[in-house]
């Protein structure tokens, strides 16, 4: 007879159609071959195979390489994410925060991403898978990793109530160890989000309490702990005075006295001369939109900020401010499908008015805020993308609590639409709630609708 290591198997014409061309050999032993073995598989079935690829046993530093490949790509990062949680039973919370990082990195001030762009991905359902595992194993995040995951948050304008209270917490537990920079970073976090503010609804902790007064209370302690040290920059100190400008925190006071020119002054102290100034990107912002804001608002502090300013630096801003393009950089006129959605349904119904129309007091020179639709005479419809607080209680961002306040100073009727609240409704609806808005106001339309 011939060897076994000869042998063939000989199969008929139907059983090759159903099994494939099977001509592999078997081992010399005896013992059949893998190939021997694949080849009786039907082809769909040798699509999975559970022992063709072994996970490492820490995945960790394989995928924290692939994520910093391409960290400027939030389709890489959310597919980072996505093998994480393939591979680990329980991702990982340094992956997880990474992740986050990553992608708050990625939308942050200086992004050349969209406004659409943000609303798409936070939408995106896993997006929302991520901040669900982080809110159950918030309890694993460590004191030191807090402010980068507040400041993600911000970037993303993505204010999880269920997350941000562990957060907080640590924030206020820890303020005496945070370095100057991390500390106005925070603040600043805060005021985008809208919390810890002394007005309105407030997260609250199940066992710190509420979270009333916090960033006046953080405010307080930098100026107390670092007013009189060399620490930080212009910019960390300039986007502290804009966060306390946007809730409205103008006449608080430390030990020194009024916290805001304090702050102001600190900022300005750091700028020697118009290069410098010139050359420091967002603090300029900053400056004059809080000056602009104690122009506005006439707090008590009025003269003390301005004061605490050289005139050299407000002239400089001031002519500089639509020409250097300061103010299109600060709020950039890019898509926003919130807003075309709004302008679809205001189409519909037959209303037409200003978008994203700059707005001002009658006697100012330029204009610091632009109106997403303006409506006359005295009718303003902005829209607000922040997530509801606890209970569906319905606060608008930072910005845009500041933005609303200086159209009331304007004289301007202000109708902010929550996007959470809004996407809940068809088309049908969203038109019957246009029409109320605008009878309301006795805003006429603009020609023929479907409802003529």
């Amino acid at each position: 007879p011939r060897p076994l290591a000869a042998a063939r198997l000989r199969v008929t014409l139907s059983q090759r159609r159903h099994l494939g061309t099977v001509d592999a050999p078997i081992s010399a032993y005896g013992a059949a071959t893998k190939a021997f073995i694949d080849s009786f598989k039907n082809r769909r079935l040798k699509q999975y195979d559970p022992f063709g690829k072994i996970s490492p046993v820490n995945p960790v530093p394989d995928l924290m390489k692939e994520l910093n490949e391409r960290p400027y790509d939030p389709g890489h990062i959310v597919d980072v994410y996505t093998k994480a949680t393939a591979m680990m039973e329980k991702p990982d919370i340094g992956v997880l925060m990474a992740c986050l990082d990553a992608l708050g990195n990625v939308f942050d001030p200086n992004s050349l991403w969209a406004t659409a762009d943000r609303q798409r991905l936070v939408a995106f359902k896993k997006f929302k898978y991520l901040i669900g595992d982080l809110i159950d194993r918030q309890a694993e995040i460590q004191d030191q990793h807090v402010p980068r995951v507040l400041y993600a948050l911000s970037c993303l304008q993505y204010r999880s109530w269920q997350l941000l209270p562990h957060l907080l917490e640590a924030v206020d537990r820890r303020k005496d160890d945070w370095r100057m920079e991390v500390l106005g970073n925070v603040i600043h976090s805060c005021g985008v989000l809208n919390i810890g503010c002394n007005t309105g609804p407030n997260l609250s902790h199940p066992t710190a309490g509420s979270f009333d007064g916090l960033v006046e209370r953080l405010a307080v302690h930098l100026c107390d702990r670092y007013l009189d040290a060399t620490h930080g920059s212009a910019h960390d100190w300039a986007q502290v005075a804009y966060a306390l400008a946007m809730l409205d925190l103008y006449d608080i006071k430390c030990s020194q006295g009024y916290v805001l020119p304090l702050v102001v002054g600190k900022a300005c102290s750091y700028l020697e001369d118009s290069d410098q100034l010139r050359d420091s990107g967002w603090t300029q912002y900053f400056l004059y939109q809080t000056l602009y804001g104690v122009d506005v608002e006439k707090p008590e502090v009025e003269t003390e900020v301005k004061q605490a300013m050289p005139y050299w630096m407000q002239q400089q801003l001031h002519l500089e401010w639509l020409p250097s393009n300061i103010l299109l950089n600060g709020q950039p006129q890019g898509a926003d499908d919130f807003q075309l959605d709004i302008e679809a349904a205001l189409k519909r119904t037959g209303y037409q008015g200003s978008l994203n129309c700059s707005v001002g007091r009658e006697f100012d020179e330029q204009h610091c805020w632009f109106a997403s639709h303006l409506f006359d005479p005295d009718l303003a419809i902005e829209g607000d993308c922040m997530l509801p607080l606890e209970g569906h209680i319905i606060k608008p961002g930072g910005f845009q609590r500041m933005k609303n306040r200086m159209l009331r100073r304007f004289g301007y009727t202000v109708v902010t639409l929550n996007q959470r609240q809004w996407d809940k409704f068809d088309p049908d609806h969203k038109d019957d709630q246009v029409i109320r808005i605008m009878s309301g106001h006795r805003i006429q339309r603009s020609g023929l609708s479907p409802f003529d």
